[in-house]
């Protein structure tokens, strides 16, 4: 799940992503719950479910809804429009490994946009990596020993400060 403004109302959205068993369908709700859009991120007969982040990666000021496919999809990350579009898309590892890609977005080098951060899904190692939009490797890291293979959950946190 993420939150971001896509309709620059001031008030974020609440972006899901169906979990494994579910199709990659990603919904897009207001406060109360009304669906404002919807998409299938992947081949909808895909049932591994999908990781949601959201992030303004090209620096445009509006956030794209990132995606990761689900155990039993390879790691592919796509980046989207607000209106389902994509935008860009790459494997985050090996286009082989069936453990799935877990997703987040933060800007970490402060350079107005915000980077990819992807964890390696189960059956992969605890890999932590950083990418730019266009899926550059920017930094990479274990998050725990290496030799774990119950894959890394990724998250960040914005914090704007006011002045």
């Amino acid at each position: 799940m993420a939150a971001a403004d896509l309709n620059f109302d001031g008030r974020d959205e609440i972006i899901t992503g169906a979990g494994p068993g579910g199709g990659p369908h990603v919904r897009i709700f207001d406060q109360t719950g009304k669906v404002m859009g919807q998409f299938f991120a992947y081949n909808k007969n895909f049932r591994g479910g999908v990781s949601v982040a959201a992030g303004d990666v090209d620096g445009d000021g509006r956030d794209e809804i990132i995606t990761g496919a689900g155990p039993g999809g390879g790691p592919h990350v796509r980046i989207f429009d607000r209106k389902g579009k994509v935008k860009e898309q790459f494997f985050a590892y090996n286009k082989n490994f069936r453990g799935g890609v877990n997703v987040a977005a933060a800007d970490l080098n402060f350079d107005g946009r915000d980077e990819i951060i992807t964890g390696a899904g189960p059956g992969g190692g605890p890999h932590v990596r950083i990418f730019s939009k266009t899926g550059v490797i920017l930094n990479e890291f274990f998050g725990y020993d290496q030799n774990f293979r119950g894959g890394v959950n990724v998250s960040a946190i914005k914090v704007k400060i006011k002045k």
